[in-house]
């Protein structure tokens, strides 16, 4: 809503369970069973389309035996994620996908609700 603010059709939306500050919320996950859960999720994805992630350029120098060895999304998104979507680290990444900076410029109702004590959400 942000990005594009007034030209869209939309007149109100919900952000549910949203890392709008997606380098705090890491930092609020590692170490926590979620953060091992996550890594875990994106481990059978990769797995699952390794066929696709094997064709990668050579730039891109994934590294996909690390990311398929770590215990944590922050590792796996150093070793795969980042690389493959061209950020030179994680955080660059991480500043990159959050909608923190994007909510100023929302102009239509937005509610925003998640819970207190969510790990992802600190």
């Amino acid at each position: 809503m942000g990005k594009y603010k007034d030209n869209h059709p939309i007149k109100a939306a919900a952000s549910i369970a949203n890392p709008f500050d997606f380098v705090k919320a890491a930092q609020g996950l590692l170490n926590t069973i979620f953060d091992k859960y996550l890594a875990q999720s994106l481990q059978a994805w990769a797995e699952k389309n390794k066929h696709i992630l094997s064709q990668a350029p050579k730039h891109f120098n994934i590294d996909f035996e690390k990311a398929m060895n770590v215990k944590s999304m922050v590792d796996f998104d150093e070793f795969l994620t980042r690389r493959m979507l061209g950020y030179n680290n994680f955080l660059q990444y991480y500043a990159a996908i959050s909608s923190v900076k994007a909510l100023k410029d929302v102009s239509i109702p937005l509610l925003c609700m998640h819970s207190r004590d969510d790990p992802f959400l600190q």
